[in-house]
C-alpha cells in the first residue's frame, strides 16, 4: 500500500511558530540573568531526572513488544509505521496502569517510545480498528515530530493558553493519523468512545448525543477551562472525525466571547483598582508634602533670633577652629580627610569627641558646612541671612593655615 501523508491540523504550525518564538525569548531572558539560568538549570535537571526515572520504570517493568513477545501486536505496529513512512519504528511497550485507559508517546535522547496501557487494549477487545486508532494516534506524535525539541520548547509549552493550544492542535493532528490508520471510521470513533466511557459502556455511547455536549461550552468559564487543557474535549474530537453526526449547531462563539470578556476583566481589574488607588492617594500625598513644607518653614521661622550678632560671629570662629582641629586629627590618624566614603564630619565627631556635644551653627541651628577641596577643605557658617553661598557666609579654608 502507498504511504499515507497526513496534513497537520490547520492551527498547529502557526501555534508552533508562536511557541518557538516565546521559548526563544524566555531562554534569552534566562541566559542574561545569572539567577534565572541557575533556576532553569535546576528545573531542567529535576524534570530530566523525573523523566529518566519514568523511562527506566517502563523499560524494566512494562513488557516490550518483539518477534517473540506479543508478535501479532508487534507486527501490526511495524505495518502501521510503514504506512506513514516512519524511518525507524519506535520501541513499543504494554504497561499495566491500574485500570487507566490511556496511551502515550515519549522519547529519551534519540529513542522514540510508545506505551500502550493494557486496560485500553483489553477494552478494544477484538476490534482491530479501535485498537489501530489508539496505536495510530501515538505513531502520529512520532511522525509529526511532536517529540522533538521538547526541552527547548518547554517554556513556551507551559505558557498559559498558547502552549495548551498547540498541544490540542497536535491531538487533532494525531486523531487524523489514528482515523486513517484504523481503516474504519466506526472503529476509530469506538476507540474515542472507549476513552470516554470505558470498555463496557464505550460501545453503547450515543455519539450524536456525545457531540451535542459541545453546547456546554457556551459558558465562559468552561471555555477558559478548555483553553487551559492540553487535550481537546472528546466530544469535540468525535465531532471532527464525524461531522455528519452534528445534529445541533452549537454556537461556540458565545463561549469564546464570554471567556475573552472574563479574562479581560480579570486582567484589567487590578490595573483599574491600582489607578483608582493612585488617583485617591495623589491628593493626600500632595497635602502631606504641603504640610511638611509649611512645618519646615515654620520651624525655620521659629528658630531663635540672634540677639547679639557679634557674639554669634565670635562663637562661629571658635567652632570652626574646633572643627578644623578635628579634621586635622582625623587626617593625621587615618591618612585621609573625613568624607562620605569613610565617615562624615558628624561621624568623625562622634568617634573622636565622644561625650561632647557637636557644635551647631548659631544662625540656623544646623551642622556647619563642610566640603573637601582636593587636599584641603572648607568649613563655613550660613551667616546672619541663614542662606548658603551669600556674602555674609563665614568661611574657613584649610589653606589659611
Amino acid at each position: 500500500m502507498e504511504p499515507i501523508d497526513i496534513k497537520k491540523w490547520h492551527t498547529e504550525e502557526p501555534l508552533f511558530a508562536l511557541v518557538l518564538l516565546i521559548s526563544t525569548g524566555l531562554w534569552i531572558l534566562l541566559c542574561v540573568s545569572i539567577i534565572g539560568i541557575i533556576y532553569a538549570a535546576f528545573i531542567g535537571v529535576f524534570f530530566f531526572l523525573a523523566h529518566l526515572a519514568f523511562i527506566a520504570h517502563v523499560r524494566g517493568n512494562a513488557v516490550k513488544l518483539g518477534p517473540n513477545q506479543f508478535p501479532e501486536l508487534y507486527n501490526r505496529i511495524h505495518k502501521l509505521s510503514d504506512r506513514i513512512n516512519l524511518n525507524k519504528v519506535p520501541d513499543a511497550y504494554i504497561m499495566q496502569a491500574g485500570g487507566a485507559l490511556n496511551a502515550l508517546a515519549t522519547k529519551l535522547f534519540a529513542s522514540n517510545i510508545i506505551i500502550l496501557y493494557s486496560d485500553l487494549l483489553d477494552a478494544c477487545e477484538d476490534n482491530e480498528s479501535a485498537r489501530d486508532m489508539i496505536i495510530g494516534h501515538e505513531l502520529g506524535h512520532v511522525k509529526a515530530g511532536h517529540l522533538n525539541l521538547v526541552w527547548f520548547l518547554f517554556p513556551g509549552l507551559i505558557f498559559p493558553f498558547i502552549g495548551q493550544a498547540l498541544s490540542r492542535a497536535r491531538e487533532y493532528t494525531c486523531d487524523q493519523y489514528g482515523a486513517v490508520l484504523s481503516g474504519d471510521k466506526n472503529g476509530a470513533l469506538l476507540g474515542l468512545a472507549i476513552l470516554a466511557a470505558g470498555a463496557q459502556k464505550g460501545p453503547q455511547v450515543n455519539l450524536t448525543e456525545m457531540i451535542n455536549q459541545k453546547k456546554d461550552y457556551t459558558s465562559g468559564f468552561l471555555t477558559i477551562g478548555k483553553w487551559l487543557s492540553t487535550h481537546p474535549p472528546l466530544c469535540d474530537r468525535i465531532s471532527v472525525l464525524a461531522p455528519e453526526l452534528n445534529q445541533v449547531k452549537t454556537n461556540t462563539s458565545k463561549g469564546n466571547v464570554r471567556a475573552f470578556t472574563i479574562l479581560l476583566v480579570a486582567t484589567m481589574l487590578p490595573i483599574i483598582l491600582s489607578a483608582v488607588a493612585i488617583i485617591k492617594i495623589i491628593p493626600t500625598f500632595k497635602k502631606a508634602m504641603a504640610e511638611r513644607q509649611v512645618n519646615a518653614e515654620q520651624a525655620e521661622s521659629t528658630f531663635p533670633v540672634i540677639i547679639d550678632e557679634k557674639m554669634a560671629i565670635q562663637s562661629v570662629h571658635s567652632d570652626l577652629k574646633i572643627l578644623a582641629e578635628l579634621v586635622e586629627e582625623v587626617k593625621l590618624k587615618t591618612g585621609t580627610l573625613p568624607s562620605d566614603e569613610n565617615y562624615s564630619l558628624s561621624a568623625a565627631w562622634s568617634l573622636f569627641r565622644s561625650g561632647k556635644e557637636e557644635p551647631k551653627d548659631p544662625f540656623d541651628g544646623k551642622n556647619y558646612g563642610y566640603q573637601i577641596d582636593g587636599e584641603n577643605y572648607f568649613l563655613w557658617s550660613v551667616g546672619v541671612d541663614r542662606k548658603n553661598s551669600t556674602e555674609d557666609d563665614i568661611v574657613y579654608h584649610s589653606s589659611q593655615n
